[in-house]
């Protein structure tokens, strides 16, 4: 490193700063060492990405394996744990509220009235013990609030709209497996194919406010195209038992079939419109209160006093 060698870069200059840590390792007796820090700084604290940029020498030299190795990262301590009395103030916050909302996220960027810092499995853990602490004695009456929010459901039930073009609705996909399958059932996204043919996040933002001039968002997967790549063609080139489904009357069979197999992976390719759009979503540069939960459709909220 540092001799300007032919394709030599600063892997661990460029990704810095789109990384939580980089490590450079140019002995091969340090490679376990920085492999077992990568791995407790990716996992611990707020989680992310990594990099080890390990030398060439250092990778075709020998070296003694010893594990677990020790790991010393000086100044690494991340607060997983919030305080006790911050836990306990905003407990008593929320049973002295009269509208209760865990706004996660956002909520810490827009106000914190109490500041929590911590991992959020560890502080929602300690800050339910605390609520119940604080209203073992006296439950907190908001029975107001549930009525409105009841209202709210009434008003804006889920629902979606059909599709204009004949294909499916991905809504009704997921409804349909939600309903076959049970509780068992879980939805990981990025394994099962809604095939919309299309960048759908990107397509909708087009659609909705460039005036439908889609630029590079068609993927060519879906119904009436060339179908590159062909997702059943390719499962079955992987030995998976693959089925494309393209009407409603042709959800419920393939879903059965693929409960029903146990001798292998089974992959659905569910063709769905390419104009079907999620919703709710909220405009860019707005705040959450002008959400759309449907095209030029957003509720109607009352202004607090």
């Amino acid at each position: 490193m540092g001799t300007d060698a032919f394709q030599e870069a600063d892997i661990v200059g460029i990704t810095m700063p789109i990384t939580k840590h980089s490590f450079l390792v140019k002995d091969a007796a340090d490679i376990p060492g920085a492999i077992a820090a990568a791995y407790e700084i990716a996992g611990t604290g707020r989680p992310g990405p990594v990099l080890v940029d390990i030398t060439k020498d250092a990778q075709q030299a020998t070296a003694p394996f010893v594990w677990p190795p020790k790991i010393d990262l000086p100044g690494y301590r991340p607060v997983t744990k919030a305080h006790g009395k911050q836990i306990q103030a905003a407990a008593a916050l929320l049973a002295e509220a009269k509208k209760p909302v865990l706004y996660v996220g956002g909520g810490v960027i827009r106000t914190a009235d109490v500041p929590i810092v911590g991992d959020v499995r560890d502080v929602l853990t300690d800050l339910d013990a605390a609520f119940r602490g604080a209203t073992a004695d006296a439950k907190p009456d908001i029975e107001e609030w549930w009525s409105y929010l009841d209202g709210l459901r009434n008003e804006f039930p889920l629902g979606y709209a059909p599709t204009t073009d004949g294909l499916l609705a991905p809504q009704y996909v997921i409804q349909r497996i939600g309903e076959l399958t049970g509780p068992e059932g879980i939805f990981a996204s990025g394994v099962a194919i809604i095939n919309n043919s299309s960048l759908g996040m990107v397509r909708q933002w087009q659609t909705l406010f460039y005036d439908g001039r889609h630029s590079n968002t068609d993927l060519n997967t879906g119904h009436g195209t060339i179908r590159i790549p062909d997702f059943v063609k390719l499962a079955e080139a992987y030995g998976c038992l693959a089925i494309r489904v393209e009407k409603e009357e042709e959800v419920d069979a393939a879903i059965q079939l693929a409960l029903e197999t146990n001798d292998r992976p089974v992959v659905i390719d569910f063709v769905v419109s390419a104009d079907s759009m999620v919703w709710p979503m909220v405009p860019q540069g707005v705040s959450n209160s002008y959400v759309q939960y449907a095209r030029d459709h957003a509720p109607a909220f009352d202004e607090e006093d």
